[in-house]
C-alpha cells in the first residue's frame, strides 16, 4: 500500500512488527512531526501512541475484539476533536 500511495505523489510510512523497534520510532516520529501524511499500520498502533490529530483512520480488516476497534478509531478523537473512521469488511466479518 505505502508503494501505490508513493505511486500517485502520497508520502506514507509504515509500523508494523517486521520493522527493527529503531526503524518504528522513526517512523512514528516521523509521521507525529508531519513529515509523512499518511501512516500505515497494523495494530501496533491500536493503543500506547500518542499521535494528536488524526483525521482518519482506514481498517482493512475488523480486529477480532471490540476493544482493539475502538482504540483504532479513537486515535480520531483524541481530546474531543472529531474525524472519519472508515472500515473495509465482507458480509461473513460484518456478521
Amino acid at each position: 500500500m505505502a508503494i501505490i500511495l508513493g505511486l500517485i505523489g502520497l508520502s506514507a510510512l509504515e509500523l508494523h512488527g517486521n520493522l527493527s523497534q529503531t526503524q518504528r520510532i522513526q517512523a512514528f516520529l516521523d509521521f507525529k512531526e508531519e513529515k509523512c501524511n499518511y501512516l500505515l499500520a497494523t495494530d501496533l498502533a491500536a493503543r500506547g501512541l500518542d499521535i494528536r490529530d488524526v483525521q482518519t483512520v482506514i481498517n482493512f480488516e475488523l480486529p477480532t475484539h471490540l476493544t482493539k476497534y475502538i482504540h483504532r478509531v479513537g486515535r480520531t478523537a483524541r481530546a474531543g476533536s472529531g474525524g472519519t473512521s472508515l472500515t473495509f469488511c465482507n458480509q461473513q466479518e460484518c456478521l
